[in-house]
């Protein structure tokens, strides 16, 4: 934050919880899957989403303590392991629904941006993640941040670094 950062991100919820437990107030995300919804309504987490499931269960937990959360998707778009993928624009617009959310953000990570031969497929995964964002835009779902560099992504390719990157 003293270098400038206006948002920190995190890998779970208790690394969240001991940031606000230390006086943080900046947004912040959580890139992980987030299991505890309570905790991320308690100290004001922005948690990763990737399926209608979680979110579900994250809006009546959000509903009983009347908080609003805001949110970041996050989008498959070539490691395979979490997020949703390029088909999955109907369930991204039911969870648009929900009323205890608010849809602040998507992200993706680059899986190969820090190695000599990863560029062609750290610009399908780009190219990936706009053409999700373009989709969720014609359905009249508009994202606020979107981010997708990681260090290596930040270092190697600038003309990605949409609205915010991640460097750690």
């Amino acid at each position: 934050l003293e270098a400038g950062a206006s948002t920190l991100a995190v890998a779970d919820t208790v690394e969240g919880r001991v940031l606000r437990e230390s006086g943080i107030e900046a947004p912040i995300i959580v890139l992980s899957r987030c299991t505890d919804t309570e905790a991320v309504c308690e100290y004001n987490l922005i948690p990763s989403v990737s399926s209608y499931a979680y979110a579900e269960r994250l809006n009546e937990t959000a509903l009983n303590k009347g908080k609003q959360v805001d949110i970041h998707l996050k989008i498959n778009t070539g490691m395979s392991r979490l997020g949703f993928d390029s088909d999955a624009v109907s369930e991204v617009k039911k969870i648009s629904r929900l009323s205890n959310l608010r849809i602040a953000g998507a992200f993706s990570h680059f899986a190969v941006s820090d190695v000599d031969d990863g560029e062609e497929f750290t610009r399908r995964q780009y190219e990936c993640f706009n053409c999700f964002i373009d989709n969720l835009l014609r359905e009249g779902i508009s994202i606020q941040m979107k981010h997708i560099c990681n260090s290596g992504g930040t270092f190697s390719y600038p003309d990605m670094h949409l609205d915010a990157v991640r460097c750690g």
